[in-house]
């Protein structure tokens, strides 16, 4: 992830950090993982705007033209989640919660939470309070 990105500092610390929770929990890093190969950390199958390349496997994941693009969209859309305007998300949500409606994958909230250090049960509100 580009650490001098001007996008970046317009999202809270902890945007970022669950950012790159989520990112792990999706495996983005792993060579020959599809979010790896679509510069996409978030594994997101919604481009939100950003120039895509098309879609990849079963699951039809937007292959972003640039990593910079999936890590902005990624930020994208867990920055509406934190900041409460997201269709899907709520504050109120628990990690857990926030992972079966991510992934539908009862481990993915758990992944995420041993990253971040904190509860399956702690709520994007109380992790936004904490940062």
């Amino acid at each position: 992830m580009s650490t001098t990105n001007p996008v970046q500092t317009q999202y809270p610390p902890c945007v970022l950090q669950f950012a790159r929770a989520v990112a792990h929990a999706e495996g983005f890093g792993v060579p020959d993982a599809i979010p790896t190969k679509a510069n996409n950390p978030g594994d997101l199958t919604f481009g939100f705007g950003y120039p895509l390349n098309g879609t990849m496997g079963r699951d039809q994941i937007c292959v972003f033209q640039s990593l910079d693009d999936g890590w902005q969209a990624l930020w994208h859309e867990v920055g509406l989640a934190f900041a409460g305007r997201s269709h899907i998300y709520k504050t109120s949500d628990t990690i857990e919660e926030f992972g079966m409606k991510y992934s539908h994958d009862p481990n993915w909230g758990v992944n995420v939470a041993a990253y971040l250090g904190v509860p399956k049960e702690t709520t994007l509100a109380q992790l936004k309070e904490a940062a």
